[in-house]
């Protein structure tokens, strides 16, 4: 396909997918059409991604709103290549398309067998539809057949010691209606199921007289298609997704009031809606507008659909766009600076890494590198910015990385903390990022294909990288901008000093319910002095702010953090026999909401281990809504069992902790414990306070705070772990609402 066959509404060109046909033969329509004839469209591994890739840019591109996907030649798609998968065997290499890794990772099988998505996908199937095909099928929104004798449904997967993990199993019984179908499919291993069968059976829609042709399969799939691109493409969307919380297993009056007070809310009033109404009272067609709504992670939903849900306090801001109300940012007028200006990338494959670096080194010693607005500026390799001298960078528009997985994962640059790799390393005295565009990690694929892994996995190898890395740094201070969907951590600081950010947002949102961003702290630190974080709107997966070793005055005023794993300290103490401490921070007023914790000081345990302290802090003025332990002092951190870390406690002493105006209510999840402060046997623990500490329980009264090993009481009754109080307050587990977060109507 030519740029001149694409249509002109589009925003970008499709990305590039083997043994696949890409067209749009009908307004909003874009029709995928397998092209592995002599193979039966079996699909090779390296294509999963691609294909994934591909329908990543279907649910964005605004002018597309429904697609068809077919097979060329005499087959739909026969499922995974096995000459491919027995060539690997021989090999004796893992293969890629066993166990979760395309279901949990890329899609699925094709991209689609266990994509989530928001547009809807038709499956025209023209021929042998088996395996891996058939879980495309089954995760299809709407399926047509062709009555011929060639179009054969199956899974034969038992019959070649294989399983169907790409998604069709748990979703079969919704498809097919009952366990006895779904049972007979899956473990009898058949493959001559037809048309009808399937129709009766209630995984087909539609039945055709012939494949090809007038009435043919994908002439009819196209007719449907073009139907449902001539609805309201916002109601499409919604509809779609109701229909997605019944299959995921939602009760029906939750599933109503989640997509009420959800996706509803957010095109009620909507230019389409309007646009419905008046042509209906008008007596003629509707001119629908593209669909605006994006995607949005699970927790995020969930927190904008309850309606029972916990309010925020008047004043806190509920979105991205509440927060700039409430917090606008207004860029510093500063003296005369040389103004530099580099040329933007022309689509997200122009890489301008090297008219970036070019740039800086023109405007350094007293200049300026200016990015407007509406102006995207794509990097593709590492850069070494530890140069700088009194440069100042004004982001009005996008730096966006590309997402070439194996290119960085073989190219970034790294540090051994924790195996860290990094795009890009900054370095110097007195630098200034300001303005109000957007630093782009560009994570969901990274998302994509760590789904399932972990950081600290001492056998992982899957390495991410963080967005932004400073290192010997001094002065370096970062202004309005949005840092957006990190791979893994947003910043990381080493060896630095007068670091500060002021009304900046940090988000991680995946739209792919099974790969949610991980590790996506804001902050992350090995030793850094005086750190300054002023308003800042963080809704990631993991810590909202987290010093590691080593870290001295820091102090952190206003900051909203959703879906979160809390304010940390730490962790530290990992490596053995090194010395680390965190001392002197003040964190307050914050709003936690929807993660684990609040507060929180994690301390490593096990064989292996080194020691140190964390001295002299205070979070102050915290509220919290549906955080798990509000305050928790954790001394067997990371993931290890109860008996492990008694027989190798932490040696990190905690001294001079105060938790002082706490309010709000937990999640549920430890029953009426609101906080759990417990000190490792090997470690000295004192001067730990709570005062003001009001948080309650949504499972009743009276909520209890857990309180071991902590020197001269923490000022405010608590009980000890084996107490009778305790055990009878952890049993009393419930179900809490969600604190209310709806999203912005418009990107920022």
């Amino acid at each position: 396909m030519t740029a001149s066959d694409l249509p002109k509404s589009l925003t970008s060109p499709p990305p590039s997918v083997p043994n696949v046909l890409v067209s749009f033969p009908r307004d909003h329509v874009m029709l995928v059409t397998l092209n592995r004839p002599k193979a039966l469209n079996a699909i090779p591994s390296v294509q999963h991604l691609a294909m994934s890739q591909l329908w990543e840019w279907y649910d964005s591109e605004p002018f597309l709103r429904c697609a068809v996907i077919t097979g060329s030649g005499r087959a739909f798609c026969a499922g995974a290549d096995l000459k491919e998968w027995d060539s690997r065997n021989a090999l004796g290499s893992t293969n890629p398309d066993r166990g979760g890794a395309l279901g949990m990772t890329t899609g699925g099988f094709g991209g689609l067998s266990n994509r989530s998505g928001k547009k809807p996908v038709i499956a025209a199937v023209n021929g042998l539809c088996f395996g891996g095909g058939m879980e495309i099928v089954v995760n299809c929104d709407l399926v047509v057949a062709a009555d011929e004798k060639g179009v054969r449904f199956g899974l034969p997967e038992v019959k070649r010691g294989v399983v169907a993990i790409a998604g069709a199993l748990p979703r079969l019984v919704h498809a097919l209606g009952t366990r006895q179908r779904a049972s007979e499919m899956a473990l009898l291993g058949r493959t001559d199921y037809g048309a009808k069968e399937m129709k009766e059976w209630g995984l087909v829609n539609r039945v055709t007289e012939r494949v090809e042709g007038e009435g043919g399969v994908v002439e009819e799939a196209l007719r449907m298609a073009e139907e449902v691109a001539s609805n309201s493409p916002d109601s499409v969307i919604v509809s779609r997704e109701g229909i997605k919380l019944g299959m995921e297993g939602v009760g029906v009056e939750r599933g109503t009031e989640w997509l009420h007070k959800g996706w509803y809310g957010r095109i009620d009033k909507g230019e389409n809606m309007s646009e419905g109404v008046k042509s209906f009272v008008e007596k003629r067609k509707p001119s629908w507008k593209d669909a605006k709504l994006k995607t949005i992670a699970f927790l995020a939903a969930v927190a904008a659909t309850l309606a029972s849900a916990i309010e925020l306090p008047a004043g806190v801001p509920r979105s991205l766009a509440e927060f700039r109300e409430k917090h606008p940012y207004a860029p510093r007028i500063v003296g005369k600076r040389k103004i530099v200006q580099i040329r933007a990338s022309a689509d997200d494959t122009d890489d301008v890494a090297d008219e970036f670096l070019e740039g800086l080194q023109s405007a350094n010693n007293g200049g300026t590198l200016y990015l407007p607005k509406g102006k995207t500026f794509m990097i593709g390799k590492p850069l070494d910015l530890t140069f700088l001298n009194d440069i100042h960078v004004r982001l009005d528009g996008e730096i966006k990385f590309t997402n070439d997985t194996p290119y960085w994962q073989a190219n970034a640059y790294r540090h051994p903390f924790q195996h860290s790799i990094m795009f890009w390393k900054w370095g110097g005295k007195n630098i200034k990022i300001s303005g109000s565009g957007v630093l782009n990690g560009n994570g969901q694929r990274w998302w994509n294909e760590f789904a399932g892994k972990e950081i600290l996995d001492p056998s992982n190898a899957y390495l991410r990288p963080i967005l932004f890395y400073a290192q010997n740094a001094t002065g370096l201070h970062i202004e309005g901008i949005h840092m957006k969907d990190s791979p893994c951590w947003t910043n990381f600081f080493v060896t630095s000093k007068d670091i500060s950010f002021k009304d900046v947002a940090c988000t991680a949102v995946s739209n792919n319910a099974t790969a949610l961003p991980k590790n996506t702290d804001f902050f992350d630190s090995l030793n850094v002095e005086k750190v300054r974080v002023e308003r800042a709107w963080v809704d990631v997966g993991d810590d909202c702010f987290s010093p590691k070793s080593n870290a001295t005055d820091l102090y952190i005023n206003t900051m909203y953090c959703n879906n979160t794993h809390g304010q940390a300290m730490g962790s530290i103490g990992q490596y053995s026999g090194e010395k680390s401490f965190i001392k002197d921070v003040y964190i307050e007023n914050v709003w936690m909401l929807n993660g684990p914790h609040g507060a929180r000081l994690k301390t490593w345990a096990g064989p292996n281990i080194g020691y140190g302290f964390i001295d002299n802090v205070t979070f102050k003025n915290f509220w919290n809504g549906n955080n798990e332990y509000t305050a928790f002092l954790d001394p067997c951190y990371f993931n290890i069992s109860a008996s492990m870390c008694a027989a190798y406690p932490s040696q990190v002493n905690i001294t001079n902790v105060l938790f002082e105006n706490f309010s709000g209510t937990t999640s549920g999840k430890y029953g009426r414990a609101v906080a759990r402060l417990t000190c490792s046997p090997d470690a000295v623990c004192e001067n730990i306070r709570l005062k003001n500490f009001t948080v309650t329980s949504p499972c009743g009264d009276p909520p209890v705070i857990i309180c071991d090993g902590i020197k001269d009481g923490i000022g405010t009754p608590c009980v000890n772990s084996t107490s009778p109080e305790a055990t009878a307050a952890l049993k009393a587990t419930c179900t809490a609402p969600v604190a209310t977060l709806p999203q912005p109507t418009t990107p920022w």
